[in-house]
């Protein structure tokens, strides 16, 4: 066996002949993998495992999915066909050093689904809403709901971060041609958001998805049950895909007080900053704390010259330093 290696490629020569070669690119972990089993001196099935594109996925997958001629089988589930646009996303996550098991628990819980249409469909949304999918397989969505948790149509559901919401499958309705109809509903982050005065994040096994409607345009689904993960501020959307818990963009996540809200440190949830009891669980919130203003900080000397006399009669600031001419404010 040889091999060649230079910044951006990894090229070995097997002993029967063949040649395999891998590229470095931005995002993907292979040519890393790869050069580090040169570097233990891997055995050569190892190394056809990580360089011919076919193979790893079986290797990346423990031996859980192949590929033959640019389709993949599942091979605990060799009668499901898996829907090209996940083909794609098992290349692309293989590829990127995503976990497996992820990819392979949702796919296991979305075959527990017993409806047909639902296992066809549910991916397809996920993908077009920009959803995540957890570590164990869960779904991750947005919900709006009312100033007090309720749920938007009802009032009934009370969604505090940690509940549990169910009602029986056979009570929601299954026909994609009604957008709005009997069930829970969840979606995406473009439906949640304008949809209620608060919004929070939700937990969906796929086996509880019930219908996607036919105009998916408004972004939601019906589901069966779900579990509230937290309140999130209305302009908060999450990374999209497999991730190891849902990630938060475009606001600041970890601030005390966003948008003149105050979080819950029991529960996660956002209430009013007058609020004095949290709206989830009811805990003492503490008091919101004054932010500094940068803008009005007492000059008492001239940062050019050091002159201290800057002070008009009236005790304000001049506008330059009678010193020097610096130019001391902004008006």
């Amino acid at each position: 066996m040889q091999t060649f290696i230079s910044k951006n490629v990894i090229n070995v020569t097997f002993d029967d002949g063949t040649t395999k070669a891998i590229f470095r690119q931005e995002g993907s972990l292979r040519y890393q993998q790869a050069l580090d089993a040169l570097k233990k001196n891997a055995s050569e099935q190892e190394l056809r495992a990580i360089l011919d594109g076919q193979l790893y996925i079986k290797y990346w997958a423990a031996g859980r999915f192949e590929i033959v001629d640019g389709h993949a089988t599942w091979l605990d589930h060799p009668e499901y066909e898996i829907p090209q646009s996940l083909q794609d996303r098992l290349l692309e996550y293989a590829s990127q050093g995503y976990p497996a098991d992820a990819f392979v628990k949702f796919l296991e819980r979305l075959l527990q689904n017993p409806s047909n249409r639902s296992v066809e469909t549910f991916y397809g949304f996920i993908e077009q809403q920009g959803l995540t999918i957890d570590a164990d397989g869960f779904v991750i969505g947005y919900k709006g709901v009312r100033d007090d948790l309720t749920d938007m149509h009802s009032g009934k559901y009370k969604n505090e971060p940690g509940a549990f919401l169910s009602m029986p499958r056979n009570h929601v309705d299954d026909d994609p041609n009604q957008p709005c109809s009997r069930g829970f509903h969840f979606g995406g982050w473009e439906y949640a958001h304008s949809f209620g005065p608060r919004m929070v994040l939700v937990r969906v096994d796929p086996k509880d998805l019930v219908c996607v409607p036919y105009d998916c345009s408004q972004g939601k689904v019906r589901v069966c049950q779900y579990t509230v993960v937290k309140e999130v501020p209305n302009e908060t959307k999450m990374r999209s895909f497999f991730s190891d818990e849902p990630e938060e963009t475009d606001v600041e996540d970890e601030a005390r007080f966003p948008n003149g809200r105050v979080e819950c440190m029991e529960c996660g949830t956002y209430c009013d900053a007058k609020d004095e009891f949290c709206r989830g669980c009811g805990s003492e919130l503490p008091e919101p704390e004054e932010e500094e203003d940068e803008d009005e900080e007492d000059l008492t000397e001239c940062p050019a010259c050091g002159n201290e006399d800057i002070l008009l009669d009236n005790n304000e600031l001049a506008t330059f330093c009678p010193k020097c001419g610096f130019r001391l404010t902004d008006d």
